[in-house]
């Protein structure tokens, strides 16, 4: 006996891609928070600037790697190649099949991302200079710390409505941070510097 069967919902090629894509992004933005708050961490305030510059040929380069990576990840959630992993594919995917994210109005989402766009567009200049001259030290300029933080928290946000309404789960990302490895870094290392103080 004959028959067409349709399977489970989540048997069905476009869930798969989406799950496959849904995952892909949330990989970008939770290394784009890994970053910034890395970046934070080490963030030139007073309370750590002694211990910065006295490794500063450790700190520099590696600010410059973590603000650079940030970026360039940013970049790759917010650009509209279709190679890319980012919010916008996800966009067009629930466009095409309501079912994959219900009741999530993508029309609201697009705006909530149109009006980032100067911004977006500042961070996607300095991703493509940095990458174009990898080997040298390039500063963000117009891209400043407190915008970079609205701007992942935002993203983050949209990222959650939609796997809140694929997966009918928690939020991907708790606000905020992962910053006790490179916190508990510096404690090490002005401590250790104070020790060695002592012992002369």
């Amino acid at each position: 006996m004959g028959g067409n069967t349709t399977g489970s919902p989540n048997s069905q090629p476009h869930v798969a891609a989406f799950d496959e894509l849904l995952q892909r992004v949330e990989h970008e933005l939770l290394r784009a928070q890994e970053h910034f708050d890395n970046w934070e961490a080490i963030f030139p305030t007073q309370q750590v600037i002694d211990v910065l510059n006295r490794y500063v040929g450790f700190f520099r380069p590696t600010i410059d790697a973590h603000i650079a990576q940030f970026f360039i990840k940013v970049a790759n959630v917010t650009g509209t190649d279709q190679r890319l992993p980012s919010l916008y594919r996800l966009f067009k995917m629930i466009e095409e099949h309501a079912d994959l994210a219900p009741n999530v109005n993508i029309k609201t989402l697009r705006s909530r991302l149109k009006a980032q766009r100067q911004l977006l567009e500042r961070v996607r200049k300095f991703r493509d200079t940095r990458i174009a001259h990898f080997d040298t030290t390039i500063k963000p300029d117009a891209v400043l710390f407190g915008e970079s933080r609205s701007l992942l928290q935002e993203l983050e946000d949209v990222f959650n409505e939609i796997r809140i309404a694929h997966k009918g789960r928690r939020k991907a990302f708790d606000w905020w941070g992962q910053q006790h490895d490179a916190k508990e870094l510096l404690c090490t290392l002005e401590e250790a510097h104070a020790q060695r103080s002592k012992d002369l």
